[in-house]
Parts: structure tokens; C-alpha cells; sequence
């Protein structure tokens, strides 16, 4: 497949954008589809480099394309050595069902991704709700019915997409294809598991592709978008994506490649995989036993009203990672001579090579906190002061330092006395590091001076 479209002195290109946008056709379900490229986005598209052989008669010639459900028909750009006519879409309908659907409740969704509630009436151009306001609505042009079960059944499962070609001579000719899809996504996820013993623990990466596109796709260059990428709308709904379980390899090699790409990062896999439909692909990213990992307490109201439990690490060299690191799901889990313990989860944004990773993981039990505006004085209309006290119990049999996180905000505000030492974190936070001795209290309080 060639990355740059030829010129329009020698190629009709064809964008279909006189099609609605959101359209979704079908016929791929079945059979694989041997692409070139594709690269997948978390937010659930993926676009697609492909190229097809025609066998025409000299003359014209109408060509049915197999296509994926999740065809997002105005995105198809289309060119060939011979020439292209017209495209023509035909949607279908699963008559039957809406049929025996009529009297139910049941939830529409259309191709631009809203969906609609209420008792199916009838169907002729579109789906007639009738809403609990007793309202009458019609769905124009849905694409998925769910019913009060649960089970959603696309509408278009027959659409077919007809090109109209032309060719002098006939016989083969190549066709490039470009498109996007939507029902395809991919997500990290990460295991890090901690040691009573050492600071030191492991990290395990994986990354899983769901294929919920409606097709089969055998592709020799996958590759995954990390980023924050608009789309013009929702490309699916969570629910709509059939997922199968795979589990996990275990001590799979790490295999991508990434890179800087425009504003996004770029993970490549340099071997051929296949995306079996209503499928998940399960691939490992990365993975270190020298992850040097800080546990803390910290107390921040912004947060939670609990003393949380923090696990840190550097993405170093040090810590065998040094690598971009999706954004993703972070399970921590601790191993000892009885099984596994799951500490907790959070997840983590797209995260650089060399910054810090935090994780919140849970609150801890032993360890209680309050804070209280002791008092308020205005100096002038524009200018006042706080006393706040944070007092903090300790239920365990050791000493903890807490990490207090306090939030003065205002224009200007300065802290005028405090019974601990404090850092400026940045403008609008500062951190006392309050260490509380075993089954007692510790007790920290400032006078802050706003002004504005």
C-alpha cells in the first residue's frame, strides 16, 4: 500500500463524504481482510491501509466490497488505475426483530452515537419511540437496538457498498483503500508487586486490543496511538464492544517500538498479528524486577478525607524502564508465604520517560486525620487570616511520617506561622512532613494571610 495518494491527474479519488457521517456498513464478519497497516486509538477507532485486486470487464463494472460493520463510510478514500465512477450504499434492517421488539422498551442508538430510550411504536424511515413523557420520537437512522436484557443487535448486519468502476482494457487492477473503523480500541494495564523486605519490586505491562469492528483483520504493521485524539463522536459505547477473555502470557517478550509521532506516541509491533472479530489480543509492553518503589502516607483533603496509601517510582533507568508508559490501569498487589494480596488500583496518564509515577492505593487502617479551621479574622475588606489545625492519630506500633498536603488559594497569601516546617510544592500547595510516633498524635497548625 503506498503511504502518499497518487496525483489526481492520474487517479480519481473518491470521498465519501455525501453519506451521513457516522453511517456504519457490514459484510466482513466472516472472512479476514489482509491489510497493509492499521494504527488503533484507545478512544475505539482504528484507520486502515489496504489494498484490493479487481478482475474487471473491459467497460464499466460494479464491484461489491467486503467492508467491516464498523465502516465509518465518509472516512473511505478510494483510488485505482482505472476509474471510479460512484459508490452506492445500502443499509439494512433487521426486520424480524423490531418486529417482535414492538411494545418493549428498548434503547436506540443512531450513527452519531446518541442514544434514545422509550416503547418501540413501529418502524418504516427510522425507529418510532414513544418516551416515558409519552412523547413520540423517531430515530432516523439507527445503527444498534439494545433490549431491556441487555443484548445489543446491530441493525445493518446485510449493508453492502457497491463502487462503480471503469476500466478500458480490463482485467486486474489494484484498488487503495483508506479508512477508519470504529469498535476497535486498546488499553494498557499494569501489575506492580511490592516486597515487605525490599524497596525493590516488579513490573509487569500489558496492552490489550479488542476487536469489536465486526470484521477479521491479518495485518503485518499494528501499531497503537497514545494520545488524546478528538474524534467528531463517541465511536461506540463501552457496552457495545463484545470482548472474549484472554489471559495473559505470563513471561511474554516485550516487543514494541516507540516513538514520537506528531504530538502522540506511536507503539509498533515489528511482527504480524492477527485480530480474531468480537476478540481481545493480549500483548506484553514491558516489564522490570528493579523497580524502586517508595511507599508513603499522605494527607490531602482534596484528595480524600482519609490518610491514603502512596506507592511512587521513577520511570529510570534505575528502575529498568526508562520508556513511555501508556495510560492504563495500575494493580498493586503483595505476595507473602500465605497468597496474593491486591493493595489496590489507580491509574496513571500517558507518562514520559523520566517522570515520577504516583499511585493512590487505598486508605490506610491504622492511621486517622482531621483538619479544622480553628479561626477566621478579617484585617480589612480585602485581607484575612486562618488558623487551621490538622491533628493526626496513629494506631500502629511503629512511627509513620504523613505527607500533609494543605491548599491555600487566593490571589496572594502568605503563611505567617507554623508549629512544623513546610515546602512550597507550587503556587497553590505546601507539604508538611509530619512524623507521628507509635499509638499517638501528632498535631500541626498554621496561620495563613490571604489577600485579594
Amino acid at each position: 500500500m503506498r503511504v502518499e495518494l497518487r496525483s489526481m491527474k492520474s487517479i480519481t479519488l473518491i470521498v465519501l463524504a455525501i453519506l451521513a457521517v457516522g453511517v456504519v456498513a457490514s459484510g466482513a464478519a466472516g472472512q479476514t481482510l489482509d491489510v497493509d497497516a492499521m494504527a488503533v486509538y484507545a478512544q475505539g477507532r482504528a484507520v486502515i491501509q489496504e489494498t484490493r485486486t479487481l478482475t474487471l470487464q473491459p467497460g464499466f463494472n460494479e464491484v461489491e466490497l467486503v467492508i467491516p460493520d464498523g465502516l465509518i463510510v465518509p472516512s473511505l478514500l478510494l483510488q485505482s488505475e482505472a476509474d471510479i465512477l460512484w459508490t452506492r450504499f445500502h443499509p439494512a434492517r433487521r426486520l424480524d426483530l423490531l418486529t417482535e421488539a414492538v411494545g418493549l422498551t428498548v434503547e436506540v442508538i443512531d450513527r452519531t452515537g446518541a442514544m434514545y430510550r422509550g416503547e418501540l411504536v413501529a418502524q418504516s424511515d427510522g425507529i418510532l419511540l414513544r418516551q416515558e413523557s409519552g412523547g413520540m420520537i423517531l430515530v432516523a437512522d439507527p445503527v444498534t437496538l439494545r433490549l431491556s436484557d441487555g443484548a445489543a443487535v446491530a441493525l445493518n448486519e446485510n449493508a453492502e457498498l457497491i463502487v462503480g468502476v471503469s476500466s478500458v482494457a480490463g482485467g486486474e487492477v489494484s484498488l487503495d483503500m483508506l479508512y477508519i473503523v470504529s469498535g476497535i480500541s486498546w488499553e494498557a494495564s499494569y501489575a506492580v508487586f511490592v516486597s515487605e523486605e525490599s524497596e525493590l519490586g516488579s513490573l509487569q505491562t500489558k496492552v490489550a486490543v479488542t476487536n469489536g469492528a465486526g470484521g477479521i483483520f491479518s495485518t503485518p504493521a499494528l501499531s497503537l496511538i497514545a494520545g488524546d485524539v478528538y474524534v467528531e463522536q463517541p465511536a461506540m459505547y463501552e457496552d457495545m464492544v463484545r470482548v472474549s477473555a484472554l489471559a495473559f502470557e505470563a513471561n511474554a517478550p516485550a516487543g514494541f517500538a516507540a516513538e514520537g509521532v506528531s504530538e502522540y506516541y506511536r507503539y509498533t509491533l515489528p511482527f504480524p498479528v492477527t485480530l480474531e472479530s468480537d476478540g481481545m489480543l493480549a500483548l506484553s509492553y514491558a516489564r522490570s524486577e528493579t523497580v524502586r518503589l517508595i511507599e508513603e502516607f499522605v494527607y490531602d483533603t482534596m484528595v480524600s478525607g482519609d490518610v491514603q496509601i502512596q506507592y511512587s517510582f521513577e520511570n529510570d533507568v534505575l528502575s529498568g524502564l526508562d520508556i513511555p508508559l501508556p495510560a492504563g490501569t495500575v494493580r498493586v498487589y503483595q505476595i507473602d508465604e500465605i497468597g496474593p494480596v491486591l493493595l489496590g488500583e489507580d491509574s496513571i496518564p500517558h507518562t514520559a520517560a523520566g517522570d515520577t509515577v504516583e499511585l493512590q492505593v487505598g486508605s490506610a487502617f491504622d492511621l486517622e486525620a482531621s483538619r479544622t479551621l480553628l479561626e477566621r479574622t478579617w484585617i480589612s475588606d480585602d485581607r484575612y487570616q486562618e488558623q487551621v489545625e490538622i491533628v493526626l492519630e496513629n494506631a500502629k506500633s511503629e512511627s509513620v511520617t504523613v505527607s500533609v498536603s494543605e491548599h491555600p488559594s487566593g490571589y496572594t497569601w502568605n503563611i505567617l506561622g507554623a508549629t512544623l516546617p513546610y515546602e512550597s510544592v507550587d503556587a497553590n500547595t505546601v507539604r508538611f512532613d509530619v512524623s507521628v510516633p507509635p499509638e499517638g498524635e501528632a498535631i500541626v497548625r498554621y496561620t495563613v494571610e490571604y489577600a485579594y
